[in-house]
C-alpha cells in the first residue's frame, strides 16, 4: 500500500490506519510518506474513545509468557475484552466523522487484500455512498495453494462469511496466477481482477526504500564489517504450515559454523516462537528491529521456508536458499525455480561453508528469473507504478 500512497501523493491522499492495536507512526516508511500526504489512526477517528491510544498500543503490545498460563490467559481475555469494546466504537464512525477529519468527501476508498469487520464497515459505509472501492495487493501471495494455514480444516467449507456488499469494484492483483487464491477468500469472479504488477517489487520502489532504510544499511554495514558470512534466515509463523521444530533445530545445528553470522528475523507480525527452541549462541542474532530490506541488501545470502520478501535477494542476485521441506504446502516460486532448495540440515551447511564473499555462487539462472519476473511479478512491464497511476486516474478518479 505505502509505494502507491507515495506514487498517487499528488492526488491529495489522506492514509487511514484501521489497526486500533498497532500504531504505524514510528515506522520508517509512514514517515516517509507522511511528509506529503494526511495520516490518521482510527482512535482519532472515534468519537467518544474510552481508551487513550497509548493504553490500547501498551496492552496489545504485550506477549505471552512461556510457561505462565495463567498470565496468558488472563492477558488474552483482557486483550478480547478491549478488542470488542474498541471494535463496538469503530462501528458507530459515520462518514460525517471522517469527512470532518479529511475535510473532504473521497472518491476512491483503496484497502488493503482482507476483510475484517472493520474494513467491511468501512467498505459497505462508502459504497452505499457511491464511493468506488478498490483493494490492492499487500506484498506478492506466497501460496499457490488455498487451505495453507492449519486452522483451515474442512476442504469442502464454503466462504460463506464473505458477501457482495462488502466487496471491493475490483480487485487489483499481481497476475492472473492469483485468481484461484482471491476468488476463494474473498468470493470474487475474474472480471473483478485487474492483474497490474508487484508496486512492492518494482525498480522505483526499491530504490525508495533504499533511501528510507539507508541508515539501518549503513549501521549493518559498518557494524559488521569482519570476514565472517552475514546470513538472514527469515522465519515464518507455524500456522503456516511450517515445521518450526525442524527449522530451529537447523538454526541451532548451522550455527556452530564459527565463519557464519545468522541474522534471524521472525515474521512482522507477532512470532514469538523461536523463545521455545533456540540456543543461546553468538553466531545468531534476533532482528526484529530491522526491516527486511535492510537484512537483505547487507546480508551475503539468504535463508526462508515461506515468504515474499526474498524476491529482494532474487533480484539483487544473492544466493537464496529454500528449505522446502520445512513448510508443507506449494509456494508461487515453485513453477520457476529448479535448484535453489536444499533438503537437509548437512545439505544446507555445505552449501553455506562453500560461499565465498568474493566468489558467491548463485543457484537462480537468469533464465528462471526473467521467466519469474515476466509471468508473475510484472505481467505487464516493469514500471509498475506508473502503470497503477494511470490505472487509478484514468479509470477511476477521472481527472
Amino acid at each position: 500500500m505505502v509505494p502507491i500512497i507515495w506514487k498517487l501523493k499528488k492526488y491529495n491522499i489522506t492514509v487511514l490506519n484501521v489497526n486500533f492495536k498497532t500504531s504505524y507512526s514510528d515506522d520508517c516508511r509512514i514517515k516517509f510518506i507522511k511528509r506529503d500526504v494526511k495520516y490518521l489512526e482510527i482512535n482519532d477517528v472515534i468519537n467518544k474513545n474510552l481508551f487513550s491510544k497509548k493504553f490500547i498500543k501498551f496492552i496489545f503490545s504485550m506477549d505471552e509468557k512461556p510457561r505462565l498460563r495463567v498470565w496468558n490467559y488472563f492477558l488474552n481475555k483482557f486483550k478480547k475484552f478491549i478488542e470488542k469494546i474498541t471494535i463496538n466504537q469503530i462501528l458507530k464512525i459515520s462518514p460525517s466523522d471522517i469527512y470532518k477529519k479529511i475535510d473532504k468527501e473521497p472518491d476512491l476508498l483503496i484497502i488493503d487484500h482482507g476483510h475484517d469487520m472493520v474494513i467491511n464497515h468501512f467498505v459497505k459505509t462508502f459504497k452505499s455512498l457511491g464511493v468506488k472501492v478498490l483493494s490492492v495487493p499487500h506484498a506478492v501471495e506466497n501460496w499457490n495453494n488455498i487451505h495453507y494455514d492449519d486452522d483451515e480444516v474442512d476442504p469442502y467449507r464454503e466462504n460463506v462469511g464473505i458477501n457482495k456488499e462488502v466487496n471491493a469494484d475490483k480487485y487489483i492483483c499481481i497476475s492472473n496466477q492469483n485468481h484461484k487464491t482471491l476468488s476463494y477468500y474473498f468470493n470474487i469472479n475474474k472480471t473483478q481482477l485487474v492483474p497490474l504488477g508487484s508496486v512492492r517489487f518494482s525498480a522505483e520502489w526499491r530504490e525508495k526504500l533504499e533511501e528510507i532504510y539507508k541508515k539501518q544499511i549503513d549501521f549493518l554495514k559498518k557494524s559488521f564489517c569482519d570476514d565472517k558470512l552475514n546470513i538472514v534466515w527469515f522465519l515464518t509463523k507455524e500456522k503456516h504450515g511450517v515445521d518450526q521444530k525442524r527449522i530451529f533445530e537447523t538454526i541451532n545445528y548451522i550455527s556452530n559454523n564459527k565463519k557464519l553470522r545468522i541474522f534471524l528475523k521472525p515474521h512482522t507480525r507477532g512470532q514469538t516462537d523461536h523463545i521455545n527452541y533456540l540456543l543461546k549462541n553468538k553466531n545468531f542474532i534476533m532482528c526484529e528491529s530491522y526491516s527486511s530490506f535492510s537484512l537483505q541488501k547487507f546480508c551475503d545470502a539468504t535463508i526462508f521456508s515461506a515468504t515474499s520478501v526474498v524476491i529482494d535477494s532474487l533480484f539483487d542476485k544473492k544466493p537464496t536458499f529454500y528449505l522446502r521441506k520445512t513448510v508443507f504446502n506449494s509456494l508461487i516460486y515453485d513453477t520457476f525455480f529448479k535448484d535453489w532448495y536444499v533438503d537437509s540440515k548437512y545439505d544446507l551447511l555445505h552449501e553455506l561453508s562453500g560461499l565465498e564473499k568474493s566468489n558467491k555462487e548463485k543457484k537462480i539462472t537468469l533464465k528462471e528469473l526473467k521467466s519469474f519476473k515476466s509471468n508473475l511479478i510484472f505481467p505487464i512491464n516493469e514500471k509498475v507504478l506508473d502503470i497503477y497511476e494511470n490505472y487509478f486516474v484514468k479509470s477511476v478518479l477521472k481527472k
